[in-house]
């Protein structure tokens, strides 16, 4: 049995969509036969396809393994339904629920990738939160050590970054120190400029992030450490990004917001009445899911996950 489930599991989690190595084939050209049925390129490739983005390695390493696995699964799926597990529970309750999660969960992502945006609300929101989308312009020193390949340690690197920031201080040219003596290969060269930053800005670490939005055009931040290196920053100057530079950012933002209110009516409108208060009595001695670590317990409303398979 456990062999089994094993050859069903690896079917259903190990396919992957392969339709660009097999554009070469015409969609309506029949390439097997699974249970006496016919099935075309476009059909299998529809199929798989389906199954999510894990399913590339195990088709493309082995289509015909995929291909028996997958008649395995409908003739044995046939049996069932001949023995009328389909209409007995468990079976008849798993069904059902996986039919209406399936169901649900394409819809969540036809919604929230077909949810119209209007240009009147992105340029209200573009305008309510300017401040959220200027662009800061400015300048980096980067003195690297220890496993960052430079023969210095820790101490210093720290102690540069501290005798440069004091010649910056003192009035010497940002661009020159960042010419003469940075490390990073990307802004070296033109005097530490960095590419323009917005408050949104993703994979900045928090501390430079924070250090960059804390600065007036002019200002000099503190030195900052940050994965093998020290980093000193001059801000010099700022200036709202234009609408188009944030349209695709802010369309994202809008969209969300209309999904949030599109689901809020929808767990409004959604009918439940509780006839027998006795029969839903929460039990707080009931031990909470069990999730694996790192995953965050659902928020309220959202569609439960369906139970893992017992062994």
């Amino acid at each position: 049995m456990n062999y089994l489930k094993f050859l069903l599991v690896t079917a259903i989690f190990a396919l992957g969509a392969t339709a660009q190595q097999r554009s070469q084939i015409p969609g309506s050209t029949v390439v097997a036969e699974i249970e006496g049925k016919p099935m075309t390129a476009s059909e299998l490739n529809e199929f798989v396809g389906a199954m999510g983005p894990q399913a590339a390695s195990f088709f493309d390493r082995d289509p015909k393994e995929f291909t028996r696995q997958l008649a395995l699964l409908l003739k044995l799926a046939k049996v069932a339904e001949a023995e009328k597990l389909d209409q007995k529970s468990p079976a008849k309750q798993r069904l059902e629920y996986a039919r209406a999660n399936v169901l649900t969960q394409t819809l969540l992502d036809q919604k929230i990738n077909t949810l119209p945006i209007d240009e009147k609300v992105v340029q209200a929101y573009y305008d309510q939160h300017k401040a959220d989308y200027t662009q800061m312009f400015a300048k980096m020193i980067r003195v690297g050590y220890g496993t960052d390949g430079k023969p210095r340690t820790d101490a210093d690197a720290k102690a540069k970054i501290e005798d440069l920031a004091k010649q910056a201080t003192a009035g010497t040219d940002f661009a020159t120190l960042a010419k003469e003596n940075s490390d990073d290969g990307a802004t070296k060269d033109k005097g530490g400029d960095l590419p323009p930053i917005t408050k949104s800005s993703s994979g900045l670490p928090p501390k430079i992030k924070a250090a960059l939005t804390g600065l007036q055009p002019g200002g000099l931040s503190a030195p900052i450490q940050e994965q093998n290196a020290y980093y000193l920053f001059r801000m010099e100057r700022t200036a709202p990004a234009p609408l188009d530079a944030v349209r695709s950012e802010i369309a994202n933002v809008v969209r969300q917001e209309s999904f949030r209110k599109w689901m809020d009516e929808a767990k409004n409108s959604a009918s439940v009445k509780f006839m027998d208060e006795t029969y839903f009595k929460p039990n707080p001695a009931a031990a909470p899911p069990q999730l694996p670590a790192g995953v965050a317990p659902p928020k309220p409303g959202t569609p439960i996950p369906p139970a893992a398979p017992k062994p």
